[in-house]
């Protein structure tokens, strides 16, 4: 799913060989360069509670960690794209549900901008060019 959200959006994304990596995808953008993206789900909550996202300890490690975390709640089909620099704790807790604007991370909601560089439309889609061979 991350894949094909990026993808439409423009972005070039590539998974590294092997599973040793402190990140899930290397994506790259015309505007911005090139982001190292962890990319968590969530799928269940507590009844008015936060969706509850466990980054582990792949947090702490800066050399070889991630640039950006992409967080995809299923159940409301919502994107976080949240930057390394504002994660200060191991377990993320989200309330996509508040109405309150200011829970932590709500400003990173379907903020694509942090990858795209596009700073007008976080949600624009400009279509997937799929190249195929007959063979």
């Amino acid at each position: 799913i991350f894949v094909m959200k990026a993808q439409s959006l423009g972005l070039e994304v590539s998974k590294p060989f092997g599973e040793n990596h402190a990140f899930d995808f290397h994506v790259e953008s015309r505007r911005l360069g090139s982001f190292r993206v962890q990319v968590k789900s969530a799928w269940m909550h507590v009844p008015r509670g936060p969706y509850i996202i466990n980054l582990k300890d792949r947090w702490r490690n800066r050399r070889s960690g991630y640039d950006v975390v992409v967080i995809y709640i299923a159940r409301l089909d919502f994107w976080y794209v949240i930057p390394r620099s504002a994660i200060n704790h191991i377990y993320l807790r989200l309330y996509p549900r508040s109405t309150n604007p200011r829970t932590k991370y709500e400003i990173y909601r379907n903020g694509w901008r942090t990858l795209t560089g596009d700073v007008h439309d976080d949600t624009r889609l400009i279509g997937l060019t799929i190249h195929a061979n007959a063979e």
